[in-house]
C-alpha cells in the first residue's frame, strides 16, 4: 500500500492487494478472458474440422459405398460394427495404396464386367456313386429260375442246399428222409421248392422295382445338374474359362451316363415282366459302358468345386486389396486428424487451466469486495484503540479502488509519520484476515511498529499487537526502540502471567570489523543478560561502556559499538544542555563548565581559574570527540582505517572518566546499576586514569 500525494486525492490510501477491488486488474482479467475464450472457440471449431471419427467415418462409408455390391456380407461384419477394429485397420492401411492398373484388375476380379454385377456360382454336391448298386442290379439279372424238376439245386441258396443234401441222403438209404429215418414224399418235397421259388421271384421282383425307382432318380438329378451347367454365366476370368474348360467335358460325360442308365432301367423292365410271365428267366447282360463314366463324373464336378472355391477366393483377395487402398487414402488423413486433434487439445486444455486460473484471481478479488467495509471497520478500531480518538477514520471509496482518510467528516490533509505507521500496521494486520489466510502455523514478521510514536501510543500500539498475537504462531518484533524491546521481554518472559507455546527469544544484531577492515560481518545472536534485565537504554549504554571499558569486548567490535559510546554521551549530555546542541559543542561546553575547585581542589582554592584549567586540558575533551565523532545513530558505520585511531578500552576509560568529572554524582548513581565486581574492577580503571585527573591538577597548580 501507498500513501496517494495530496493533489491526486487528499490523505487517501491506495489499496494494492487482492482484498479490496481493483478494477484495472478486473478490466485486465475480462479481457484476458474473451481473448482466451476466443481462442479455445477457434481451436474447439478446428477440432471439429480434424476430428480423427468423422474422417473414420467418411472412410467406412466410402468404403461400403463403393465395395458393398462385391460382398455385402462382408460390410455388416464386426470389424464395421465395431469401432475400434476398424480404426485399428484405418491406422495400418497406410501403405496399402494400389495404382490405376492394379485397381483395375482387382475391380475385374471382383465383378462381372460383362452383367455389371456378382452372379454367384453355385458348387454342386457330389453325385452319389452308382457303382455298388450297379453290381446288386447285375446279380439280380442273372438269377435264372425254371420248373421244379429242372431245378439244380446248387443254384439256389439257402433252401436249395439243404434240399439238395436231403435228397442225396435219401437216395442213399432207400428213399428214407435225413430228418425223421422214415420214407420221403417227393411229392411233399417239390411243393416246398415251388413254393420257394414263388417267393423267389415275388422279393426280386421288388427289390428290382426298388433299383429301378432309384436309376429313374439318378437319371433326373444328372439332368438337373446339366441343366445348371449350362446356365452358368460367361465371365473373362482365367478361372471362368476353366470352368467352362471342366463343363464342356462334363456335359457329354453326363449324357453317356444317363444313356446307359435308361438301358439299365429297360433291363430291370424285361426282368420284371419275364418273372411274371414265365418260371424260366433269361439272363439279361447290362451294357459294358454303364461303369465307365461314373470315375470322370466324380473328377469333373471336383474338379468343377474347386475352380469355384478358387474363384471365391480370387474375388475376396481382390475385396480385400481394394478395401485396403481406398483405406489408405483416408489413413494419412486419419493420422494427420490424431496427432492435430491432440495438439489442439492440449492449447484447449492449456487455455481451460488459464481460465480457471483467471476465474480463481477474479472470484478472489470479488470475495474481497464484500470483505472491504469490514477491514476499514477493523482498521477503524484499531486507529481508536491506539490513538484515543475516534474523529480520524478511514473510509472505502465508493468504486473500491481505495481508502479515504477523514477527520470530522472532512478530509484529513496531514498524516505524521507515526499516524502513517500505524495506519500501515493496522491495515496489514486486517488484511491477514481479510484473505480468509489459515494463521494457526503462520510467522509474523513486524519491523519497528513505533516509529515516529511518541511514548503515549507506544504501550498503546503494544497492547494491540499483544492482543492479535493468539492467532500466530510466531511473532518476530524488529525494532530500534529499547522501550518496546522491554515491554515484549516483559509480556512474554518466564515471569509473565501471560501462557503462551515457547520460551520467549530476545536477539540482537552485532557487528565486528573481519580481517579486512575495510568491511564488517553482522550476525545476529541471542541478546545478552544486561541488555535483557537493563530497566532502559540509557543504563544499557553506560553498562556497555562500562564493559568495554574492563576489556569485556572483543577489540574487533569496539570501532562498531562506538556508536553506542556516542548515544551515551549524547543522551547524558542532553540532561545538563538544551537538545539543540551538536556533538562536539556539547562535549566542549560541559567541559568548560566543571567546577574543577570541587572535583580536584576539594574545596581548595586552585592558582587557576576554572576556565584557565579547562582551556589548557580541552584537549582531553578534543580526543573523545575525535574518537566518538566517527560514529553515529543515523549514519553507516565508518570503516576503522578511517579512523584517526581504533578504538581501545583506554577511549571508554576517557569516556567515564569525562562523565564522572561533569557529573560525579550522575556517575555514581550509574555505578550503582552493575554489579559488585565490575563496579571494584571500574574503581581500579578509575584509579588507573589518574594520569588525566594528574593532567588536570598540574595545569590548576601552575605546572
Amino acid at each position: 500500500m501507498q500513501f496517494v500525494e495530496e493533489g491526486k486525492a487528499a490523505a487517501s490510501i491506495a489499496i494494492g492487494k487482492a482484498s479490496v477491488k481493483n478494477k484495472k486488474r478486473k478490466n485486465e482479467i475480462f479481457e484476458e478472458q474473451r481473448e482466451l475464450n476466443a481462442q479455445r472457440k477457434q481451436r474447439t471449431k478446428l477440432v471439429e474440422q480434424n476430428d480423427p471419427v468423422a474422417v473414420e467415418t467418411a472412410a467406412k462409408n466410402e468404403v461400403i459405398e463403393r465395395l458393398e455390391k462385391y460382398d455385402s456380407k462382408y460390410y455388416q461384419s464386426a470389424v464395421y460394427k465395431r469401432g475400434k477394429k476398424f480404426r485399428e485397420k484405418l491406422a495400418l492401411s497406410t501403405k496399402a495404396s494400389l495404382t490405376d492398373v492394379e485397381y483395375a484388375d482387382c475391380v475385374n476380379v471382383a465383378q462381372a464386367p460383362s452383367l455389371g454385377q456378382i452372379v454367384e456360382i453355385p458348387k454342386f454336391p457330389k453325385i452319389e456313386p452308382a457303382n455298388e448298386r450297379l453290381d446288386s442290379i447285375n446279380k439280380l439279372l442273372k438269377v435264372q429260375l425254371g420248373d421244379p424238376t429242372e431245378i439244380k439245386f446248387s443254384d439256389l441258396e439257402g433252401f436249395g442246399y439243404w434240399a439238395e443234401a436231403g435228397i442225396k441222403f435219401s437216395e442213399k438209404t432207400g428213399g428214407l428222409c435225413p430228418f425223421c429215418a422214415q420214407g420221403m414224399d417227393f411229392g411233399r418235397l417239390e411243393s416246398m421248392v415251388q413254393a420257394y421259388v414263388n417267393d423267389r421271384r415275388t422279393n426280386l421282383r421288388q427289390e428290382l422295382k426298388e433299383h429301378q425307382e432309384w436309376m429313374a432318380r439318378y437319371v433326373d438329378q444328372i439332368a438337373e445338374y446339366g441343366k445348371e451347367l449350362r446356365q452358368l454365366p460367361v465371365y473373362d476370368l482365367d478361372v471362368i474359362q476353366e470352368i467352362k474348360s471342366i463343363n464342356e467335358r462334363l456335359e457329354p460325360e453326363l449324357s453317356r451316363l444317363s444313356s446307359s442308365i435308361y438301358e439299365v432301367i429297360d433291363a430291370i423292365e424285361c426282368k420284371i415282366a419275364d418273372l411274371d410271365k414265365v418260371s424260366h428267366l433269361r439272363v439279361v447282360a447290362l451294357p459294358s459302358e454303364v461303369n465307365s463314366p461314373m470315375t470322370d463324373l466324380d473328377e469333373c464336378i471336383s474338379q468343377y468345386n474347386q475352380a469355384v472355391e478358387g474363384l471365391a477366393d480370387s474375388r475376396a483377395e481382390a475385396v480385400r486389396k481394394l478395401e485396403g487402398s481406398i483405406l489408405s487414402e483416408f489413413s494419412k488423413r486419419y493420422t494427420a486428424a490424431q496427432s492435430k486433434s491432440q495438439e489442439l487439445n492440449l492449447e484447449i486444455d492449456r487455455i481451460d487451466g488459464r481460465l480457471e486460473d483467471l476465474e480463481t484471481e477474479l472470484a478472489s478479488i470479488l470475495a474481497s469486495e464484500s470483505s472491504t467495509l469490514d477491514m476499514a471497520l477493523e482498521i477503524n478500531r484499531g486507529i481508536a484503540t491506539i490513538f484515543g480518538r475516534n474523529e480520524f477514520e478511514i473510509h472505502p471509496s465508493s468504486d473500491g479502488q481505495e481508502y479515504l482518510l477523514k477527520r470530522s467528516d472532512g478530509p484529513a490533509t496531514h498524516l505524521s509519520e507515526g499516524e502513517k505507521q500505524v495506519v500501515c500496521l493496522l491495515y496489514f494486520l486486517a488484511s491477514l484476515n481479510a484473505d480468509n489466510v489459515d494463521l494457526s502455523d503462520s510467522v509474523i514478521l513486524i519491523d519497528d511498529p513505533v516509529t515516529g510514536l511518541d511514548r503515549n501510543n507506544h504501550r498503546a500500539l503494544f497492547d494491540y499487537v499483544v492482543s492479535k498475537s493468539d492467532q500466530w504462531q510466531q511473532l518476530i518484533i524488529a525494532t530500534h526502540d529499547f522501550g518496546l524491546f522491554s515491554n515484549f521481554i516483559n509480556e512474554f518472559g518466564l515471569e509473565s502471567k501471560t501462557q503462551r507455546y515457547g520460551d520467549p527469544v530476545g536477539l540482537i544484531l552485532e557487528r565486528s570489523w573481519g580481517e579486512d577492515v575495510s568491511r564488517y560481518l553482522t550476525s545476529i545472536c541471542l541478546a545478552p543478560d544486561y541488555l535483557v534485565h537493563n530497566s532502559s537504554e540509557y543504563f544499557y549504554l553506560f553498562d556497555l561502556c562500562v564493559r568495554a571499558a574492563l576489556g569485556e569486548i572483543p577489540e574487533r567490535s569496539l570501532g562498531v559499538i562506538g556508536n553506542s559510546g556516542r548515544r551515551f554521551l549524547e543522551s547524558f549530555a542532553s540532561y545538563h544542555l538544551p537538545r539543540n546542541s551538536n556533538f562536539t559543542d556539547s562535549i566542549f561546553r560541559m567541559w568548560d563548565r566543571v567546577d574543577w575547585e570541587r572535583r580536584i581542589g576539594r574545596g581548595k582554592k586552585l592558582k587557576l581559574p576554572n576556565d584557565q584549567i579547562s582551556s589548557s586540558t580541552r584537549h582531553i575533551a578534543s580526543t573523545l570527540i575525535r574518537k566518538f565523532h566517527a560514529s553515529s545513530h543515523n549514519e553507516s558505520v565508518t570503516p576503522m582505517q578511517q579512523l584517526t585511531s581504533p578504538l581501545t578500552p583506554e577511549d571508554f576509560v576517557r569516556l567515564l572518566f569525562f562523565v564522572s568529572v561533569v557529573d560525579y554524582s550522575h556517575f555514581s548513581e550509574l555505578s550503582l546499576l552493575i554489579d559488585g565486581d565490575s563496579k571494584q574492577r571500574l574503581k581500579q580503571l578509575l584509579a588507573e586514569s589518574g594520569k588525566f585527573l594528574g593532567e588536570v591538577k598540574k595545569c590548576a597548580n601552575g605546572a
